[in-house]
Protein backbone atom coordinates (compact mmCIF):
# COMPACT_ATOMS: atom_id res chain seq x y z
CA UNK A 1 0.00 0.00 0.00
CA UNK A 2 1.02 3.53 -0.96
CA UNK A 3 1.12 5.99 1.99
CA UNK A 4 1.87 9.68 1.31
CA UNK A 5 3.13 11.75 4.08
CA UNK A 6 3.32 16.30 3.68
CA UNK A 7 4.35 18.26 5.33
CA UNK A 8 4.69 22.04 5.05
CA UNK A 9 6.83 25.75 6.22
CA UNK A 10 7.27 28.64 4.76
CA UNK A 11 9.51 31.64 5.21
CA UNK A 12 9.04 34.71 4.95
CA UNK A 13 12.30 36.00 3.37
CA UNK A 14 14.66 38.93 3.15
CA UNK A 15 12.41 41.17 0.75
CA UNK A 16 9.31 41.26 1.85
CA UNK A 17 7.62 42.64 4.30
CA UNK A 18 4.98 39.43 4.61
CA UNK A 19 4.44 36.16 3.72
CA UNK A 20 2.52 35.71 0.51
CA UNK A 21 3.09 31.34 0.60
CA UNK A 22 -0.04 29.51 1.41
CA UNK A 23 -0.51 25.82 0.77
CA UNK A 24 -2.91 22.78 1.30
CA UNK A 25 -2.56 19.35 2.13
CA UNK A 26 -5.92 17.55 1.29
CA UNK A 27 -4.88 13.43 2.06
CA UNK A 28 -8.30 12.56 1.40
CA UNK A 29 -8.33 14.09 -1.62
CA UNK A 30 -5.33 13.37 -2.52
CA UNK A 31 -4.73 17.59 -3.04
CA UNK A 32 -1.32 19.12 -2.66
CA UNK A 33 -0.82 22.60 -4.05
CA UNK A 34 1.52 25.63 -3.11
CA UNK A 35 0.58 28.93 -3.42
CA UNK A 36 3.14 32.17 -3.69
CA UNK A 37 1.77 35.68 -4.14
CA UNK A 38 3.39 37.77 -6.60
CA UNK A 39 5.68 39.61 -4.56
CA UNK A 40 5.54 43.81 -5.43
CA UNK A 41 1.84 43.41 -6.55
CA UNK A 42 -1.08 44.29 -4.17
CA UNK A 43 -2.90 41.53 -2.69
CA UNK A 44 -0.84 38.70 -2.96
CA UNK A 45 -0.95 37.13 0.17
CA UNK A 46 -4.89 37.33 -0.33
CA UNK A 47 -4.62 35.79 -3.65
CA UNK A 48 -2.70 32.93 -2.69
CA UNK A 49 -5.02 32.16 0.52
CA UNK A 50 -7.82 32.84 -1.76
CA UNK A 51 -6.50 30.42 -4.40
CA UNK A 52 -5.81 27.50 -2.24
CA UNK A 53 -9.05 28.04 -0.41
CA UNK A 54 -11.30 28.83 -4.32
CA UNK A 55 -8.98 25.55 -5.72
CA UNK A 56 -9.69 22.94 -2.53
CA UNK A 57 -13.29 23.73 -2.84
CA UNK A 58 -13.83 23.33 -6.31
CA UNK A 59 -12.14 20.33 -6.68
CA UNK A 60 -13.80 18.50 -3.86
CA UNK A 61 -16.80 19.92 -6.02
CA UNK A 62 -15.56 18.79 -9.16
CA UNK A 63 -14.73 15.21 -7.36
CA UNK A 64 -18.21 15.41 -6.07
CA UNK A 65 -19.89 15.65 -9.69
CA UNK A 66 -17.67 12.88 -11.29
CA UNK A 67 -18.51 10.29 -8.84
CA UNK A 68 -22.66 11.37 -8.34
CA UNK A 69 -22.53 11.23 -12.20
CA UNK A 70 -20.42 7.96 -13.23
CA UNK A 71 -18.20 10.56 -15.36
CA UNK A 72 -15.08 8.47 -16.42
CA UNK A 73 -13.68 12.29 -15.98
CA UNK A 74 -9.82 12.07 -15.01
CA UNK A 75 -8.06 13.70 -12.24
CA UNK A 76 -6.18 16.16 -14.31
CA UNK A 77 -9.07 17.42 -16.17
CA UNK A 78 -11.15 17.99 -12.87
CA UNK A 79 -7.79 20.21 -11.43
CA UNK A 80 -7.98 22.10 -14.48
CA UNK A 81 -11.71 22.77 -13.80
CA UNK A 82 -10.92 23.50 -10.24
CA UNK A 83 -8.08 26.15 -11.23
CA UNK A 84 -9.73 27.76 -13.75
CA UNK A 85 -12.43 28.51 -10.70
CA UNK A 86 -9.63 29.40 -8.46
CA UNK A 87 -8.62 31.95 -10.78
CA UNK A 88 -11.78 33.57 -11.49
CA UNK A 89 -12.59 33.99 -7.72
CA UNK A 90 -9.10 35.59 -7.53
CA UNK A 91 -9.92 37.99 -10.69
CA UNK A 92 -13.37 38.33 -9.39
CA UNK A 93 -12.08 39.60 -6.27
CA UNK A 94 -9.38 41.87 -7.56
CA UNK A 95 -12.28 43.58 -9.72
CA UNK A 96 -14.50 44.46 -6.69
CA UNK A 97 -11.80 45.97 -4.85
CA UNK A 98 -9.63 48.78 -7.14
CA UNK A 99 -7.08 48.44 -3.70
CA UNK A 100 -6.83 44.60 -5.25
CA UNK A 101 -6.22 45.04 -8.78
CA UNK A 102 -3.49 43.54 -10.37
CA UNK A 103 -3.33 41.48 -7.38
CA UNK A 104 -2.00 37.59 -8.44
CA UNK A 105 -0.41 34.15 -7.55
CA UNK A 106 1.31 31.07 -8.58
CA UNK A 107 -0.34 27.79 -8.05
CA UNK A 108 1.64 24.24 -8.13
CA UNK A 109 0.38 20.62 -7.74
Amino acid sequence: MLRITADGKSDIGKVRQSNQDAFVFDADHHLYVVADGMGGHSGGEIASHKAVEALQAAFREEITISADSDQNGSIDSELVRAIEAANNHVFQLAVADRKLQGMGTTLWR
